[in-house]
């Protein structure tokens, strides 16, 4: 097997949007990443970050994934995000360690090289965590995923919640409902960034964040707006609106 992989450069062609999606996919089954949604993430992508993405191939199938990225949301010179993925009929035998390790060889001639990695998993991937710890890295911080199954949900649940926000003043409405207004984009990344301060602490996240040495802590992160979707892409989005404020 591993005298047949081949690691190469993504190239962004349909082909391989779809082969990626098919692997994250079978990797992770509740995972919503799709074609277009991956496309939409390279295309916002700010080239005067430093990023690469990988795949494996063996015998003509994608087997793998990988990538890393300079830390858009937390620049410090050195530090790289790095992303692997192994599809489940292929794990235990070696790939991801041979792919982690190109990547390495890749970031070493980098300048300036990487010397600070990140990266996330779920605590409940307890070979995966086995992966990193084995590779230097070390748990620094911990996540809580919120979710919502939009098929099973009975909306009938919230009829008097909804009715009691509507004699507060306080209307429900989608993205594409706000596309007129200049300020909707300004306003949805005030409300995320006020509403992350009352998130729960580190010790209560259920995913693990690893990186392989200590992070500096700066109360100082670099100012960048996220990722804005088309109005018209977001079908499931939705935010309060109570007069001008966003809720």
């Amino acid at each position: 097997m591993m005298s047949s992989l081949q690691i190469r450069p993504f190239a962004y062609s349909d082909a391989d949007y779809a082969a990626k999606a098919a692997l994250l996919q079978a990797s992770d089954p509740a995972s919503t990443l799709t074609v277009e949604k991956l496309k939409f993430w390279d295309q916002w992508w700010d080239p005067k970050y430093r990023r690469e993405l990988l795949l494996v191939e063996s015998a003509g199938q994608i087997v793998a994934s990988g990538s890393y990225e300079e830390w858009i949301w937390w620049y410090e010179p050195g530090r790289y995000y790095v992303g692997l993925e192994v599809h489940p009929s292929f794990r235990q035998q070696g790939i991801g360690a041979a792919l982690y390790d190109h990547m390495q060889q890749r970031l070493a001639a980098q300048d300036p090289k990487g010397s600070l990695f990140m990266t996330k998993c779920r605590e409940d991937q307890t070979a995966t965590i086995r992966f990193l710890t084995k590779r230097g890295f070390q748990q620094t911080g911990r996540e809580l995923a919120s979710e919502l199954n939009v098929e099973a949900f009975d909306p009938q649940r919230l009829v008097t919640s909804t009715e009691q926000m509507r004699q507060q003043g306080i209307e429900l409405v989608t993205y594409p409902e706000l596309a007129d207004d200049p300020l909707c984009h300004r306003q949805c990344y005030a409300l995320a960034c006020e509403s992350q301060q009352a998130m729960p602490a580190r010790a209560s996240r259920r995913c693990l964040l690893a990186a392989s040495a200590p992070i500096s802590r700066s109360s100082s992160m670099p100012s960048r707006s996220l990722p804005i979707q088309p109005l018209s892409q977001r079908r499931s989005s939705w935010r309060l609106i109570k007069g001008a404020m966003w809720v």
